[in-house]
């Protein structure tokens, strides 16, 4: 009740930081240490040295990536992006936040997905917060 007496005091393009931020207190249990503070930008990478990341991985994003890895080298190692085949479709994808490989979706957590969505494919975090702000709190939301 009270998500949707905030959401009608709001402007429609505010709702989904809304929703994010009301799953974060609500359901802390969803986050591990540092993972919301990467997704609002509290993290930032120092001037990284030059890393190596797979050649799929557009150049503009491997700032991100580097946070990414630098800050959860577990979940980088888990990711296994030197398997470009794996990643194919997830790279070409409309919807690639559907499209992350089963393998890999097994051993990650949705939030965790949704930084890697964050970092590769930022062109498409709009749909994957609506995604886990709706599996968090049900469709009705």
């Amino acid at each position: 009740m009270v998500y949707e007496y905030v959401c009608r005091s709001l402007f429609k393009a505010d709702r989904l930081m809304f929703a994010m931020h009301f799953v974060k207190g609500m359901y802390s249990e969803l986050f591990q240490e540092n993972e919301w503070e990467v997704l609002i930008g509290s993290i930032v990478g120092e001037m990284f040295k030059k890393e190596e990341f797979p050649s799929w991985i557009d150049q503009e994003t491997h700032g991100a990536m580097a946070i990414l890895k630098t800050t959860f080298p577990a979940l980088y190692q888990t990711l296994c992006l030197s398997d470009s085949d794996l990643w194919l479709s997830f790279l070409q994808s409309s919807q690639c936040e559907q499209e992350i490989p089963s393998s890999i979706t097994r051993k990650i957590s949705l939030f965790q997905q949704l930084l890697l969505v964050q970092a590769v494919r930022p062109d498409r975090l709009q749909s994957a917060m609506t995604a886990f702000a709706s599996q968090a709190l049900g469709k009705r939301f």
